[in-house]
């Protein structure tokens, strides 16, 4: 029996060769010409001429695809059966959902209520004297349930006390400020963290606690790396992990679709998929190594790890599984992961949601939390107020950004 890691080069693990320099030779290999080439101002085109090489472009294009369809007989022909026969999980292979499957699912699931989609969205209004985060969160169904909840977060790193420590803290400020390593990255850098390990945490806790529908759908890795690698707190581990394991190992019944992956192999087998067909392929177990690898230093972290994140990744990495799905002839492949115990149920919840979107290929609901979130929680509901209200003390642009006044 050939394992997952006998296949020369169809099913990598993941490494990071991507980040390694690219060589002369390889450069030259993967574009044509040589760096030097590139870099030539005498063999760029002036002005708009450049926009009009259709002949090259249509060419690329053309040989790209040919590359492409030889790519996907290939896999097709001689990949499928060696996910069969692999050491995965115990359901891995391709397979073909029928059109009645797929409107049994939407007639009796998803139309039915019986899916509860999240998603959420987050915004920073960055100014000197404070930051003000606004996180949202939406769910909805079908059945027209719907359910929002926010919260804004306030960042101040200005706490002087006066008197005689005035300049001490001043000169402590711009320490701070300084963006240097010495200094922690600067601010700018930390929020980023905390608000996508924030925004992450509170999505899984509504689709683990709040949720009332059966079926979870949610947008990304339900092992959200923000929340296993704590985002720059431990203490995000310890809570956030317990709620993973409510909504994975507990609850079971959940679907998840990323809008993007670096899984470039996995994508490269769903594109040999044909319409409605998917592919259950490998579980998580590597991913949750690797992360688990990745160096927890301090007392906290540590403390995490061996109480909350061990034992959670010990029973997690067999239980999700990850897999492709081709939803239509237009749309790309798309991954997914779901509980191993109810993967091929969610695979055609996965393929009746996005059937609905014959160009995207993605699950409507997933959108349409989405679009809950963007209608009453996007950016200008906490740009708006914040100008009006900085414009309320007498500053209406001190701390605007150049490009909002460029025009």
């Amino acid at each position: 029996m050939k394992t997952m890691s006998t296949l020369p080069n169809a099913l990598p693990g993941t490494d990071d060769a991507a980040d390694e320099p690219i060589s002369p030779d390889k450069y030259s290999s993967l574009t044509g010409e040589t760096l030097g080439t590139t870099l030539d101002i005498n063999t760029w085109e002036g002005g708009v001429r450049a926009l009009q090489a259709f002949e090259r472009l249509e060419r690329e294009i053309d040989a790209a695809e040919q590359m492409s369809d030889e790519i996907r007989q290939a896999i097709r022909s001689q990949i499928f059966d060696l996910i069969a026969s692999s050491d995965g999980p115990r359901d891995a292979g391709v397979y073909k959902a029928t059109i009645d499957q797929v409107r049994k699912a939407q007639r009796d699931v998803l139309f039915n209520g019986l899916v509860e989609a999240c998603d959420g969205n987050s915004h920073v209004f960055h100014t000197l004297p404070v930051q003000i985060i606004q996180i949202a969160v939406a769910t909805v169904t079908y059945n027209g349930e719907e359910q929002t909840w926010a919260n804004r977060i306030f960042r101040r790193d200005v706490n002087l006390r006066g008197g005689e420590s005035l300049i001490d803290e001043t000169i402590e400020l711009l320490k701070r400020r300084s963006g240097t390593p010495e200094s922690g990255g600067g601010r700018k850098k930390i929020t980023d963290q905390l608000r996508r390990g924030i925004m992450t945490y509170m999505e899984r806790t509504v689709l683990a606690d709040k949720a009332q529908a059966p079926w979870r759908m949610g947008h990304g890795n339900p092992l959200a790396y923000e929340i296993l690698t704590g985002s720059g707190q431990a203490e995000l581990i310890k809570l956030g992990v317990p709620v993973l394991a409510r909504l994975i190992l507990d609850h079971k019944k959940f679907l998840f679709v990323p809008s993007d992956t670096e899984k470039e192999h996995f994508l490269t087998i769903g594109d040999a998929l044909e319409p409605l067909e998917y592919a259950i392929i490998d579980d998580a177990s590597a991913d949750l190594t690797r992360i688990l690898g990745g160096g927890y230093r301090g007392e906290d972290y540590r403390d995490a790890l061996n109480r909350v994140l061990n034992p959670f990744c010990a029973d997690a990495g067999k239980a999700v599984v990850m897999g492709v799905y081709r939803a239509s002839s237009l749309a790309p492949a798309r991954m997914f992961y779901a509980h191993r115990d109810y993967v091929h149920e969610a695979a055609l919840i996965a393929l009746a949601d996005s059937v609905l979107q014959e160009h995207r290929g993605f699950p409507m609901l997933v959108d349409m939390a989405d679009g809950i979130c963007t209608t009453y929680f996007g950016a200008e509901t906490l740009n708006r107020p914040t100008q009006a209200a900085f414009s309320a003390v007498g500053q209406p642009y001190r701390y605007l950004d150049e490009r909002i006044t460029r025009t």
